[in-house]
């Protein structure tokens, strides 16, 4: 019996060779990196003015309630202005009235840019709906700006030069509140 022990404990223990899973778990990383896509196409293309000495010093002033457009974002991802729900191409039409409406003015005195459009987004909103309405506004500036710069120069907005443009962007400037 001393001699079957002593057989089972030289023998030793069966081993797995590994020293190729190294190779191959960083073949399969690479792999799966390479195919791998990642959708990057969510996101607002903006940019911020750069700040100047007379940014900083601008005082604020008070706006009247008329001159300004509130778009509501609800945490159930609902649109609304006003309490009621409002589909994109409504609201498209309606933010176009409200720009160049000129009775929005208070007094002959003020400039006709004198508009905000306010975005209030709840928390629990849903990216995709805040997208849509950012694309939206950036939709109807652009057919806003276009059009003025048929009409005052004979071609599209992003046609014209960088002084053609800069004047049309004073007449038809953009100016949104998020929240």
């Amino acid at each position: 019996m001393a001699l079957f022990k002593k057989k089972i404990f030289s023998e030793g223990v069966p081993s797995l060779n590994t020293t190729s899973t190294a190779d191959i778990s960083f073949m399969l990383l690479i792999l799966f990196l390479v195919t791998t896509s990642m959708d990057s196409n969510l996101g607002l293309l903006r940019l911020l003015p750069k700040p100047t000495q007379d940014n900083m010093e601008r005082v604020q002033k008070d706006v009247e309630k008329r001159n300004i457009y509130v778009i509501d974002i609800t945490n159930d991802n609902k649109v609304m202005h006003d309490g009621k729900d409002i589909d994109m191409t409504t609201l498209e039409r309606q933010l176009k009235e409200f720009v160049m409406n000129p009775k929005k003015k208070s007094t002959l005195s003020e400039s006709p840019e004198k508009h905000i459009i306010m975005i209030n987004s709840d928390d629990a909103a849903n990216y995709e709906t805040y997208f849509m309405v950012e694309n939206c506004l950036i939709n109807m500036y652009k057919d806003l700006r276009d059009d003025v710069a048929k009409r005052r120069f004979g071609h599209d907005y992003y046609e014209l030069t960088e002084r053609q443009q800069n004047s049309i962007k004073e007449l038809i400037p953009q100016r949104v509140s998020e929240k």
